[in-house]
């Protein structure tokens, strides 16, 4: 329940008691090493998941979170290593076939966890993460139109994460949505006051759109959060519909948002 209500230090300390009265329940152990990963607390949390894979060596549970605690030590291989053993042997592989996408995508290998995610969203349609993971692994390899499709889900699925919008955003710009592109840009804003990237690619969107009147309030939000965002400064510096300011629009969003906070301090059993 500590868990689960986001009492994560609370329940950390509880579990903890909980493993020194009883060494052999793994049940404990994993949910020890899932609190120590939303603490981010990455060698204390692969320690407790480690001894409930010896304990319970079958466990997706247990592989799952010890590799998601070896990514966040950035030992991504050691971490997919693990992953495809315990999908070998876990009784509940559904546990592990997700983390092991999150874990290959994490590590830039999109690719490799493309078949990973199709998977795990085959079976689990309506699973945000899923949907939000396998849109970024999409956009990442260019099939843009089976990306927008994926994190359109995501952000029906689960309307409150900006990264979702932003990278919804940069799918639909790219296939030439630029009202969807526009409001999910802004919905990212409006959901994270740091999102300055998305602030920064809705004024130059509209800029290039001929609004560069419209764009100036985002352009300005950007600077105001993040001093040095050099697309803004230069949009602001150049005069209107300059050759200057036009070739500074021009640009395509370059950076798909970090997803990983989202990844790194949520549930994936």
């Amino acid at each position: 329940l500590l868990l689960e209500g986001g009492r994560f230090d609370e329940a950390a300390e509880t579990l903890e008691l909980a493993v020194e009265l009883d060494q052999e329940r793994a049940e404990a152990w994993a949910d020890l090493g899932e609190a120590e990963l939303r603490r981010s607390r990455w060698q204390a949390a692969r320690d407790a998941f480690k001894r409930a894979v010896e304990l319970s060596p079958k466990s997706g549970v247990a592989y799952a979170g010890l590799g998601r605690a070896l990514m966040g030590l950035g030992r991504g291989g050691e971490a997919v290593e693990q992953l495809k053993r315990g999908l070998d042997v876990a009784t509940d592989p559904d546990a592990v076939r997700f983390a092991v996408g999150w874990v290959l995508l994490r590590d830039g290998r999109d690719a490799e966890a493309l078949p990973y995610l199709e998977a795990h969203v085959r079976e689990h349609e309506a699973d945000a993460r899923g949907q939000l993971a396998l849109g970024v692994a999409r956009l990442r390899l260019g099939a843009i139109p089976e990306a927008a499709t994926a994190l359109r889900r995501a952000v029906e699925l689960k309307a409150d994460v900006p990264a979702a919008f932003y990278d919804l955003a940069m799918a639909e710009f790219s296939l030439g949505r630029t009202d969807a592109a526009l409001a999910a840009f802004r919905k990212a804003t409006q959901l994270s006051f740091g999102q300055w990237e998305a602030h920064c690619e809705r004024g130059r969107l509209l800029y290039r759109l001929g609004r560069p009147e419209d764009a100036l309030a985002d352009l300005r939000s950007a600077l105001e959060i993040h001093p040095d965002v050099p697309t803004a400064q230069g949009l602001l510096a150049a005069p209107p519909n300059s050759t200057t300011a036009e070739l500074i629009a021009g640009g395509h969003p370059k950076n798909i948002s970090a997803i990983w906070d989202y990844y790194d301090n949520i549930e994936l059993a």
